[in-house]
């Protein structure tokens, strides 16, 4: 299904401008929804947080900062929130960690209310055969990195040319300054431009107004579904998981344990990154599907492009016969030393209690980093290595802790 409209409108065009939400992406609920699910997550992970009404002083910081969040660079806005909650005696994390769980807050949430309008993206893809070349612009409160994370799970990042996103450039279409710096930046004649998007005001009159022909694609049936959703105060934490599954699993194989897989893959992108690793193992044999999981989230995520994976051929056997003699260990260190960086080998195994990591640390004198599904039983002396469970870890005292 295609909009035949759109097709004759655009036939004589070079550039197409599109809007991003509810014309390329619908939401399952309300956009006036998803703040009070941010503050909802934040709280989950802040506990000290649990009396502040993150909401409310998120937006007056919008009101001072000029009443238009979407032109307000979200750096910035977490910047101001985070020192209102120090002198108020929050006690925090440093500034960087608590911008990026806040960050992510933002953007899984988002990310999880989306699916596409297939109508609008099988016209737009027409309109890309036929040559024209596609530019998003969108007011949206998130940086430009969010569009091509919510496009790579859809595979459509590579019908756009570029993106314009309204909080990194701190002006919008609503107000018609983003028009006159996406005409500037394109330096072509505006009449070669025209403008697709649903709202009269930011994506048809203020086009205009910059002298570009607009085209207004309203969906009304999706808008008064959101709006009955907004009203009747729709329960999304309810739905969440079961929107994800029905969006990105339900038809894949493992579907059921999708979303297990999804958060140890994000989670150890996040640990190798915050380390600096850029090579990392996975021992066989569940290593090899491990390994699967986590190179498809780098894609979807598009994050981690500078990491490499590798498979390692391992086996507690081989490591038992590395602690019984030489020569078996030195082949071992061998074999390992390709995947390893100035004395440092990363490792992932589905392991509960790291034995091959141990093993290869001791028998094959590198410094070990190792992820697993989980870790159970460990003594004491066991924390002179460097290993943690993803999903679930223990501590020191011997005490289960949830790392979510």
């Amino acid at each position: 299904m295609i909009n035949k409209t759109v097709l004759r409108k655009c036939a004589n065009k070079e550039i197409i401008l599109v809007d991003f939400f509810d014309t390329i992406m619908f939401r399952h609920i309300h956009s006036h929804q998803i703040i009070a699910q941010w503050e909802y997550a934040l709280k989950q992970k802040y506990t000290q947080l649990k009396n502040i009404d993150l909401v409310t002083l998120r937006k007056n910081i919008i009101m001072e900062q000029g009443n238009d969040e979407c032109a307000i660079n979200y750096r910035k806005l977490v910047t101001i929130l985070y020192e209102l909650l120090c002198l108020q005696g929050i006690d925090l994390p440093e500034f960087e960690c608590f911008y990026e769980v806040s960050y992510m807050m933002d953007y899984s949430i988002d990310l999880a209310t989306q699916y596409p309008n297939w109508k609008n993206v099988n016209t737009l893809r027409r309109l890309k055969d036929n040559g024209k070349k596609i530019f998003i612009v969108s007011d949206y409160y998130l940086p430009e990195e969010c569009y091509k994370k919510y496009l790579n799970q859809y595979g459509l990042l590579d019908l756009f040319n570029g993106i314009y996103c309204s909080s990194d450039y701190e002006t919008t279409k609503y107000n018609g300054k983003l028009y006159k710096m996406v005409i500037k930046d394109l330096g072509v004649d505006v009449k070669t431009i025209i403008m697709i998007g649903d709202s009269k005001r930011s994506d048809v009159d203020k086009a205009i107004e910059a002298g570009i022909d607009g085209v207004r694609v309203f969906p009304i049936i999706h808008k008064v579904v959101t709006n009955i959703r907004l009203q009747t105060n729709y329960n999304f934490t309810q739905n969440i998981s079961k929107n994800m599954y029905n969006t990105a699993y339900k038809n894949t194989l493992y579907g059921e344990y999708a979303l297990n897989f999804y958060f140890f893959s994000k989670k150890l992108l996040e640990n190798l990154q915050f380390k600096n690793i850029k090579k990392v193992s996975f021992l066989s044999r569940g290593g090899y599907f491990l390994k699967k999981c986590f190179d498809v989230y780098v894609v979807l995520s598009g994050r981690g492009e500078d990491i490499t994976s590798y498979y390692v051929k391992n086996s507690r056997k081989i490591n038992r016969k590395a602690t019984e003699n030489n020569e078996d260990a030195s082949l071992l260190r061998e074999y390992l030393y390709r995947y390893s960086v100035d004395g440092k080998l990363c490792v992932v195994d589905e392991g509960w209690y790291c034995t091959s990591q141990i093993t290869i640390q001791n028998c094959c004198n590198y410094n070990v980093i190792g992820f697993y599904l989980g870790i159970m039983e460990r003594n004491k002396t066991d924390f002179k290595h460097d290993r943690k469970g993803i999903l679930f870890d223990i501590d020191e005292d011997g005490n289960a802790s949830d790392l979510y």
